[in-house]
């Protein structure tokens, strides 16, 4: 795709293109095809702003699913004890609607961009009493609106072995509310219901690494004391420099899933370059294979379901402030200044492409004359049993419940109308 200019731009956006009619040609129909939610981070004042109508067409057109960057925080609905600014928050979740996206609502709970009022000045009942009171007027304003809470952020020490699981300077919760997560945890169930995701978030867990053993230390506790907790989000806010350790997040996200938690990758960002090398086209192409392989590495775990970037252009990301002295436009995003898709738009849209949808066919019966590949898989439907064959290339069909799973090297029966027990066969063109 070459765009010359902004009114080309909004042409092309109006009426679509793609350099190949047989594939999709925006990552949110592609990735859509393939069962991924993929998204990126939204600013309210920037879903409004009427000068920069590329802004939302793109973020639109592109992305399934979205999170409020900012507007969603406590600091900013919440400024006073009994009082609560819905204005920013609503703008992303009526924006979202209005392009039938999702949400990922973010954060419940956190230590920073907290409101002056909530502070360690208050006493471990009123710390309580703030948290749920918080959790349940957030949460139950939104309900199935959001697909998902973050309900706690980045509460795990950073650092190498031998340090607590947890900040001791979480504050204001740590140390007056030691239980806080399990708290927050449980108020969020209790307040958005069973359908609305619930999890925890955490950057520099990517990889296997310290850190990432204490996450999982934290949610297999919380599994093993019966919290509700959902899954896990990596924020991976990553350099170029990340690439030798693709394989090593790989391994990582997988053992989380091997929990029975959901996986997201959160709040993507690649800086191609930094205050002393250049985003030159070498940069950008090893930033593209980066994106790449976390799309491909994520469709290849069944309980990866979201890919989000922090923000999808380089004209409005975080990284021009954070750890950036001069301000240098280290080009992070899948789009350039100018709304332009860079080679990492190019390069996740073609792998989302090159994985061909798995139909299924249900049957009337369990599988006859079948042979086993598995023992027995817990899932949460049948479309997790199927993803579990899908993962597998020698698999043909499963028998499932939506709640049991076996999945089968072999089976016969014949396609049909089926309730309760049933197996459903890979179609044909997509048997190994």
């Amino acid at each position: 795709m070459c765009i010359r200019d902004r009114s080309r731009l909004l042409l092309l956006l109006l009426l679509g293109c793609s350099g190949n009619a047989s594939y999709p040609d925006t990552l949110r129909s592609a990735a859509s095809a393939r069962g991924l939610y993929i998204g990126a981070a939204t600013n309210a004042g920037d879903l409004t702003n009427s000068s920069e109508p590329e802004y939302t067409m793109i973020e639109q057109r592109q992305f399934s699913i979205t999170t409020a960057e900012n507007s969603c925080k406590v600091g900013l609905i919440h400024p006073e004890p009994a009082t609560f600014d819905w204005t920013g928050c609503d703008k992303v979740f009526d924006s979202a609607a209005s392009a039938n996206q999702s949400v990922r609502g973010h954060n419940l709970c956190w230590h920073k961009q907290n409101p002056g009022w909530l502070n360690s000045s208050l006493s471990k009942d009123q710390l309580a009493n703030a948290l749920g009171g918080h959790i349940d007027a957030v949460v139950g304003r939104y309900g199935e609106r959001a697909y998902a809470w973050d309900v706690v952020n980045e509460a795990v020490s950073d650092g190498g072995s031998g340090v607590p699981v947890l900040k001791a300077d979480f504050d204001p919760w740590l140390p007056k509310l030691p239980d806080f997560i399990d708290r927050a945890f449980v108020a969020a169930r209790k307040a958005g219901g069973k359908n609305v995701k619930l999890f925890y978030n955490d950057y520099g867990a990517e990889t296997m690494c310290a850190k990432s053993d204490r996450v999982y230390e934290l949610v297999a506790g919380m599994l093993k004391r019966g919290i509700p907790i959902d899954g896990v989000g990596f924020q991976s806010h990553l350099s170029i420099g990340f690439k030798s350790q693709l394989s090593s997040m790989e391994r990582n996200l997988k053992r989380f899933a091997a929990l029975g938690l959901e996986i997201h990758i959160t709040e993507l960002d690649v800086r191609a370059c930094n205050d002393s090398t250049r985003c030159d086209t070498q940069a950008l192409g090893t930033q593209a294979e980066i994106y790449a392989e976390l799309v491909q590495i994520c469709l290849s775990i069944p309980e990866c379901k979201v890919l989000e970037m922090w923000g999808f252009t380089d004209r409005h990301t975080w990284t021009r402030h954070f750890q950036n002295p001069t301000g240098k436009d280290e080009m992070p995003l899948p789009f350039d200044v100018d709304y332009k898709p860079k080679p990492a738009f190019s390069s996740m849209l073609t792998i989302l492409n090159q994985h061909k949808p798995v139909g299924y066919t249900t049957q009337v019966s369990t599988c006859r004359n079948a042979v086993p590949l598995s023992g027995l898989i817990k899932v949460s439907s049948v479309a997790g049993c199927e993803a579990k064959c899908t993962a597998d290339p020698a698999c043909v069909a499963v028998d499932t419940d939506g709640a049991s799973c076996y999945t089968k090297s072999k089976c016969d029966a014949a396609a049909g109308s089926c309730v309760g027990w049933c197996s459903y066969r890979k179609s044909a063109d997509t048997e190994p």
